[in-house]
């Protein structure tokens, strides 16, 4: 039988019980290891650098640096990395600021705990996901109507 791959993912938030909370949804499925936890920006550059991660979990709104600074920096030093922005933010301008610094998907904080494994399972398949309240602004902003989250 072969083995399952192991998914290694690095929370980025400045809140420890939003990290916490991540670290005992993603522990408790096969095939996820948390290797890192940071709470700021700066750290976070630091971590990839040393970390052996696959996935980046990501707030936009942490001390020392900015999240979208990071996203950009974050793609530049592994370019392999795939980035899931988790925030509260829902606005249009945060969503495609995100997606065009590269975020590989874009999941609001409220989202059900599943859609936290769903979205890193794409992700890593190489699809994109984005939590349906930023799935209906998308494509409002592709049709040019107004949107609203």
């Amino acid at each position: 039988m072969t083995p399952v791959a192991t998914t290694r993912v690095l929370l980025a938030d400045d809140h420890t019980l939003v990290r916490a909370g991540v670290r005992r949804i993603l522990e408790a499925q096969a095939g996820f290891a948390v290797v890192g936890e940071v709470a700021d920006g700066h750290a976070a550059l630091a971590a990839l650098k040393t970390q052996p991660a696959d996935v980046l979990v990501l707030d936009l709104t942490m001390p020392g640096g900015d999240g979208f600074d990071v996203l950009r920096r974050a793609k530049t030093i592994r370019p392999e990395l795939k980035v899931l922005v988790l925030t509260m933010h829902a606005s249009p301008e945060y969503v495609s600021r995100a997606v065009r610094e590269g975020a590989d998907g874009y999941l609001l904080k409220d989202s059900a705990v599943q859609d936290l494994v769903a979205a890193i399972q794409a992700v890593m398949a190489g699809r994109e996901y984005y939590s349906p309240p930023v799935q209906r602004e998308l494509s409002a902003m592709v049709r040019g109507t107004t949107g609203g989250l």
